[in-house]
């Protein structure tokens, strides 16, 4: 009796045995699902962390402003206002120099040539045998290194050709005798300042108003200056600075003709004396004779 009650009992046990591992096993898979979900949440936020970094907009946007500028020498011959610098340059074989290195540029218009220079300056010294003399004047306007107009001060600036007064006002910039009408004209190896006079030391101006005096022919073919221009000389015929006013003119003396300012009008002309002739004036009527009575 008490074997068949244990019996009873054991069987009652291990059935409640099976059936709780059964629950477990069931129930291990959902606690493992569960226990996944929040792993898959923790990935989730790492990946919008990466989409800053593949999208760097600011940094793909420089503006490489000097790689498109040219040199000194081409950024002055597609400016408007250098072309006779330009020229110029050519002329003295210092286009190769100033292509390369780095350099400040005090660069004279068009105008500036033709208002302060003498007369026919510019066709001389582009004459290839005024070389040395063009090579002194245009390195004299360059400074081997690049300083933009807020680095200018007042004192001097050395150029390759000597050195140049600088004075800074608040309205301009003035250097020598001339002022500042463009500044900072950016190129790859340097800048340029346009100027309004050709920049010239007084010794090499003197130079060169010298030899153009001593010029035999006028720079331009036919024409002369007006300043050095002389008219040829006529026989007989005075220049209009020598040639003498109708006040002052002289007639050359005829015998027995007096000058129109000493000949005496008719009212005092005097009449030779005739001996026995009296003038019509003081010239007495001759009587009559008179009847004698017989």
């Amino acid at each position: 009796m008490n074997t068949n009650y244990l019996n009873k009992i054991t069987r009652k046990v291990a059935v409640i045995a099976s059936i709780v591992g059964v629950s477990a096993l069931v129930g291990t898979p959902v606690i493992a699902q569960s226990n996944q979900t929040p792993d898959n949440t923790t990935e989730s936020p790492t990946e919008p962390a990466t989409t800053p970094a593949t999208t760097p907009t600011p940094e793909a946007t420089p503006t490489p402003g000097a790689a498109t500028t040219g040199n000194l020498v081409e950024v002055a011959q597609s400016s408007g206002s250098f072309s006779t610098l330009t020229q110029a340059v050519q002329e003295a074989g210092l286009a190769e120099k100033l292509s390369s290195g780095e350099y400040t540029l005090f660069a004279p218009t068009d105008q500036a040539f033709s208002a302060s220079l003498p007369t026919g300056a510019v066709e001389f010294l582009l004459q290839p045998e005024n070389k040395d003399l063009l090579r002194q004047v245009l390195t004299y306007h360059v400074v081997p290194r690049e300083v933009t107009s807020d680095q200018l001060k007042t004192g001097t600036v050395k150029t390759l050709g000597g050195g140049l007064a600088v004075r800074v006002t608040p309205q301009r910039v003035i250097i020598n005798d001339a002022s500042v009408v463009e500044p900072n004209i950016e190129a790859s190896n340097g800048v340029i300042h346009a100027v309004n006079r050709v920049l010239l030391p007084p010794q090499l101006r003197q130079t060169i108003a010298s030899r153009l005096e001593q010029q035999p022919t006028q720079t331009v073919p036919g024409q002369t200056t007006p300043d050095t221009q002389t008219t040829p000389a006529v026989p007989g015929q005075t220049t209009p600075d020598t040639q003498t006013t109708p006040d002052t003119q002289t007639t050359p003396a005829v015998p027995g003709q007096t000058t129109p300012d000493t000949q005496t009008t008719p009212d005092t002309q005097t009449t030779p004396a005739v001996p026995g002739q009296t003038t019509p004036d003081t010239q007495t009527t001759p009587e009559a004779p008179q009847n004698q009575a017989p």
